[in-house]
């Protein structure tokens, strides 16, 4: 007995040392001063590499203290990566700085590193000299106040640095060794990255090294003066009173090949006190005009009394549009409502917040989604005259995790997790309260996509979320109307997607990786509907055979194919390259008539052209895709 003590003890003992020895703090920690942006210090530290085996396992934190080692004062923590190097830019010419690292796996964290300490004075590094003109690619004549900027490639490496040119078109810069992006405008000048491209992922990366002495020359082409044309009507009900509504016209024709406008892509204007309205275009523009009227009573709507934005009418502006009149249907009135308060979790504090409504999809009807937003005094909201049926809640704000509605107050992002709510002609309902989480996202890496269901529909309200190793969520937002969503504040790292959306299965993407190199990255993702709702109404019956346009396309890595069966029949779907080579095939089975989608993944294949094919009895389609890598 006491042997197998002594050998459990024994085991123990090892255990916990090997555990330990797992959680090695970096070694040889190292700060430099270098050159930064406009000619301004930065301090960077570096460690050696952990085994590269291991090294995905790991993360590192960094601590830092103003002042010497020996000076009075506290480490804070200032920074966590997976790589073994950090840049600190808020550092001041003559002062003195402290830091060390630790190493973070599993919630463990390692004993501090040796700590070092660094005097901001003459950089280590040797800068490299730029110079160059911009100029008219036409007249070739050079432009003054032209503005050239270099964006790092790596976010890491800090903010973009930037020129102006002088009244000669000349500029010239020094720049921290490293690799960078090259953007260039001119007031009046169509803006462009080198080299004469219009998006940031076919911009051409250019190296800087120490003691480079490089000079380029930009043209650019004038901006055509747009066309601006109007698109004016009016709003009314259905015994012709004219009523006041928002209006707001959504560009569905914007090219998002390039990181997504922060302030989105829409206008909205109020109607006057008659009714009438008048919206502004660009000649070319593609609009979706949304009615919001302000009197409760009335039903929202989509430009002629559509449902959905997929279903809306496309307005392709080519000249000034008028009439278009607008008839707002009177709701069926029900006493019913859901009240409840959005508070902070910690504090209880009421927050400012949206609260989302989800109608369950019947074999009778589309699913629908609304919103509301909290009293930022009190965080209190009212939901009121909801359309009978069943329902889920979900409350969002910036800075927090959304979470779907559950009674015992715990958090969620999948709404199969949620409690749902049956709301008759005359339910009233209180107390539906939320208590989010706050989130920290410090980094500069911006993660971006569109959401579609598996008919290529755009699916508002889904909730995006990014989740790291441990299953903590960095970020999380909310899809708007065309499907888009943006999560901001991201550090690099190796993370999930997850994706949320009342009515369709929780979809996951793996393997999301921000580095230095990556600090903008596109992720569309396709939900897939939930087998208990997905029932197919009669209206939604396959009455022909067709072939979808893939999407997304151009492509990387993956995109879905769709296609539509009337009958029932032996189907085959293939891949081929530009020179007819077959390369992959996705269908090759008996399939019953109704819709379907498939996933292509172009992981092993070079960017290009490509072609996919469908056969079904004697129906033959062939439609073409291109791969962007």
């Amino acid at each position: 007995m006491k042997r197998f003590l002594f050998l459990l003890v024994g085991l123990m003992f090892f255990v916990v040392s090997a555990s330990d020895a797992q959680i090695n703090p970096p070694k040889n920690v190292n700060a430099s001063v270098v050159s930064s942006m406009m000619n301004s210090l930065s301090v960077v530290l570096t460690w050696d590499k952990l085994d590269a085996t291991n090294s995905m396992a790991f993360n590192f934190t960094i601590y830092k203290k103003n002042g010497a080692i020996s000076d009075s004062g506290k480490f804070e923590k200032v920074w966590v990566t997976r790589e073994n190097k950090f840049v600190d830019h808020k550092v001041e010419f003559g002062k003195k700085y402290s830091y060390y690292v630790t190493t973070v796996s599993n919630n463990q964290e390692s004993v501090p590193s040796d700590t070092v300490e660094i005097e901001v004075t003459q950089a280590n590094d040797i800068v490299a000299k730029v110079n160059g003109t911009v100029f008219d690619e036409t007249s070739l004549s050079l432009l003054g106040r032209a503005r050239v900027a270099f964006l790092p490639a790596s976010f890491m490496a800090g903010p973009p640095s930037f020129a102006v040119t002088d009244s000669m078109g000349s500029f010239k810069l020094k720049l921290r060794p490293g690799e960078y992006l090259i953007f260039i405008e001119a007031e009046g000048y169509l803006p462009e990255f080198f080299d004469n491209v219009q998006s940031m992922q076919l911009a051409t990366k250019v190296t800087f090294k120490s003691g480079d002495s490089l000079s380029f020359n930009f043209g650019l082409k004038q901006r055509v003066k747009p066309t601006i044309y109007s698109l004016s009507g009016s709003v009314k009900d259905v015994s012709g009173n004219p009523k006041t509504a928002w209006i707001t016209a959504l560009l569905t024709n914007r090219n998002f090949n390039h990181m997504p406008d922060l302030h989105g892509h829409s206008v909205t204007v109020r109607t006057d006190e008659l009714g009438n309205f008048k919206i502004f275009a660009k000649e070319n523009d593609t609009i979706v005009l949304f009615i919001n009227p302000t009197d409760h009573s009335l039903q929202k709507q989509y430009y002629n009394n559509k449902a959905t934005f997929d279903a809306a009418d496309r307005i392709v502006v080519s000249q000034d549009i008028t009439g278009l009149d607008i008839t707002l249907a009177s709701k069926v009135v029900y006493a019913n409502s859901i009240t409840g308060v959005v508070t902070d979790s910690s504090s209880s504090s009421p927050l400012k917040a949206m609260v989302y409504v989800y109608k369950k999809k019947s074999n009778m009807h589309e699913g629908s989604r609304n919103f509301v937003l909290s009293d930022s005094l009190t965080g209190s909201y009212t939901l009121s005259n909801l359309d009978p049926g069943t329902y889920y809640l979900l409350a969002a704000a910036r800075g927090y995790r959304p979470t779907f509605f559950r009674y015992d107050g715990t958090s969620t992002r999948n709404w199969k997790n949620a409690d749902s709510i049956v709301v008759t002609e005359n339910t009233v309902l209180n107390n539906i309260n939320f208590a989010l989480h706050k989130f920290s996202a410090t980094g500069n890496a911006i993660v971006y996509g569109n959401i579609v269901d598996d008919n290529g529909l755009n699916v508002e309200g889904a909730v995006a979320s990014m989740v790291d190793e441990n299953g903590e969520v960095l970020n999380s937002t909310i899809s708007d109307l065309d499907g888009s969503f943006m999560l901001d504040g991201l550090s690099s790292g190796s993370y999930q997607l997850v994706f949320s959306a009342v009515d369709y299965n929780v979809a996951v993407t793996n393997n999301v990786t921000l580095e230095t190199a990556n600090n903008y990255l596109n992720v569309d993702v396709v939900l897939a509907a939930d087998a208990l709702t997905s029932i197919q109404s009669e209206k939604n019956m396959v009455t022909n055979f067709a072939l979808s346009q893939n999407y997304p396309n151009p492509f990387n890595p993956s995109t879905v194919i769709s296609y539509q069966l009337p009958s029932s029949g032996f189907v085959t779907v293939k891949i081929y390259n530009v020179i007819g080579k077959e390369i992959a095939t996705l269908v090759n089975e008996f399939q019953q008539s109704g819709n379907y989608s498939k996933e292509f993944s172009a992981g092993g294949l070079n960017s290009g052209v490509y072609f996919y094919t469908i056969k079904a009895g004697n129906f033959s389609a062939t439609k073409k895709m291109i791969l962007i890598k």
